[in-house]
Formats: C-alpha cells, structure tokens, sequence
C-alpha cells in the first residue's frame, strides 16, 4: 500500500516534495521513499534540509517575538518604573501602570520602534548617572536592563 505524505506546514518550496510511504503488510515493515527521486527535480536532500532549517529558524523567531513586551514590562517598568509612573499623580504625565497602558502610553512618542537612538526612553535609561534626566533618577539600570529595552526596541517594539 503506498500513501503519500507531505509537509504542508512547510513554506512551499521548490525542491521539496512529498514523500511515499510503502507498507509490506506481509512483513509489517514501513519504507520512506522519496516520491520525487528520479523525476528531475533538481533538489538535493541537503537543500530540502537547509530549507527545512530556514522554515524552523523564522518559526523560532516568530516565538521569540511574542510577548516580548512582557519581558521589558516585568523586568524593568513595573521593578524600576512604576514607582513614580502611576495612578493620578504619575511622573510626567506618563502613566505605567499596567502592562496593557504602558506600552500604549510608551508607542505615544517615547518609542521609535527599530530606533533605538530615536527613542526617548532608550535617551533617558541610558544617560550618566548624574544627569538630572535620567531614568530612573539617581539609579541607573543595571546592562542587562538596558539591553532588555534596547533589544525590544531594535526588533520592532513589539507587544
């Protein structure tokens, strides 16, 4: 019995097809054959795997993305920020209270998403620790922090 078995979750690809599956019900013993062998397709199993690769690489990629506001939320705004950015009386006017408002209230013209160096919050967390706008005041964020931030910012700001 032969069925045929494909990837659909794979990019569409040239060189890379489906594959047969043979079942010897008498032995009971299942072969993989390359349905494409022989048919001129031109596509290496080397090039089949880099593509493969290349397909799980961006699906990585698009995992690491997400939620990567929660990150910067949890590590460096509500620790370092909140303090002074909440409820009515909210240190210049900018409100960071929850992590819904605070990347609404930061995307408002603190952030230039894949600007790093034309974003204010980047400008204010990354200034000498005697400048009177530094943020947080007279306490610096530690490298790691800011590389948080800086890093959500150069990928695009995303929530």
């Amino acid at each position: 019995m032969r069925v045929m078995l494909c990837a659909l979750w794979v990019p569409l690809v040239i060189g890379v097809g489906c594959a047969e599956k043979e079942s010897d019900a008498d032995s009971g013993g299942d072969e993989i054959v390359d349905a494409d062998a022989g048919q001129g397709s031109g596509a290496s199993d080397a090039d089949a795997d880099a593509d493969a690769d290349a397909g799980a690489s961006a699906d990585a990629d698009a995992g690491a993305d997400e939620g990567a506001y929660q990150q910067v939320f949890d590590e460096v705004i509500a620790p370092k920020c909140r303090a002074c950015h909440s409820g009515e009386g909210a240190a210049g006017g900018l409100a960071l209270e929850t992590q819904d408002d605070s990347y609404s209230a930061l995307l408002s013209g603190y952030v230039t998403p894949g600007d790093p160096d034309g974003s204010l919050l980047v400008e204010r967390i990354t200034l000498d620790i005697d400048d009177a706008s530094l943020m947080p005041p007279n306490a610096k964020l530690d490298d790691d922090q800011i590389s948080i931030v800086v890093d959500w910012v150069m990928a695009g700001a995303l929530e």
